[in-house]
């Protein structure tokens, strides 16, 4: 019976010895599930979920039917037909808040003019090669003469109107960091920018002729350049989950082709005719 019982022992510990092994080590590789990578999830889908940023005349909102419209949605509807895939507009992204939009799974890319306007998104998104490029300006009041020069804007005295989120404010703080600010918050419409100088709260803003050409339309106090030449020059481009490098070469693909093919063109060309507000991607030849 002792022999028995002692046996019995054995089978036992060798058995718990195993069970714990395989605690230890996890399910056999077999049984592993491997998660979907976003471009697979398109692919499977042939849909592009996508997130989108307002901004005058790159992406507007219908406050009725809540459709989107402008030059962003122009480029990605084009973008989407060419490799066979339909959009789906998912949620509205703050600006500053494209890393944390992403990483929630609930949309494979940034549908925007994003960039980037903030430098530091560049170590937590990858950009996608560029829609078109957008100059950046320095703007005052029509008929303002004070700055003949940047080191004259760089003073105490000057206020600049900046937009959280948005380059405006990094570049202020970089060139004039002795001027005051007025501070908008990153969900303030874009055009409180313009609208602070035009009405006297701010002295300067740095901002894409695009913008001040929408907001000039529509008041009799008009901004000017400053300098004729821009401050920087940014790429229009959409933002993916940093790492994502199959999706990322998917929608550059696509982008080359809407250039190639003159689809780009063709889109620029409904809001900027003269070929003064945006400037377009140069040939590869």
């Amino acid at each position: 019976m002792k022999n028995k019982l002692s046996v019995l022992a054995i089978v036992l510990s060798v058995a718990a010895l195993g069970i714990s092994a395989l605690s230890e080590t996890g399910p056999a590789p077999s049984e592993t599930s491997v998660k979907e990578s976003t471009y697979a999830r398109v692919m499977r889908t042939k849909t592009l979920r996508c997130g989108y940023s307002l901004w005058p005349s790159q992406t507007e909102m219908d406050p009725n039917t809540k459709q989107l419209s402008g030059l962003v949605p122009d480029f990605t509807n084009a973008l989407v037909a060419k490799l066979g895939l339909k959009v789906e507009w998912v949620q509205e992204v703050m600006w500053g808040m494209e890393a944390e939009a992403l990483r929630s799974g609930k949309i494979d890319a940034i549908c925007a003019s994003d960039g980037p306007w903030v430098t530091t998104g560049a170590a937590f998104v990858d950009y996608t090669t560029p829609m078109f490029y957008v100059p950046v300006y320095l703007y005052a009041r029509a008929g303002e003469t004070r700055f003949k020069t940047m080191a004259d804007a760089n003073s105490p005295t000057v206020i600049f109107s900046t937009i959280d989120g948005d380059i405006s404010m990094p570049l202020t703080l970089e060139n004039f960091p002795l001027a005051q600010r007025v501070e908008l918050a990153a969900m303030a419409d874009p055009t409180l920018a313009v609208t602070n100088v035009m009405t006297g709260k701010a002295d300067l803003t740095l901002m894409s002729p695009q913008t001040v050409n929408a907001v000039n339309q529509n008041n009799e106090t008009k901004l000017e350049k400053v300098f004729p030449d821009p401050i920087v020059i940014v790429n229009s481009s959409f933002a993916v989950e940093k790492g994502q490098q199959e999706l990322l070469q998917l929608l550059n693909q696509g982008f080359e082709i809407l250039h190639q093919f003159g689809v780009s063109d063709k889109i620029i060309d409904k809001l900027d005719p003269e070929k003064k507000l945006i400037l377009r991607v140069g040939k590869p030849y």
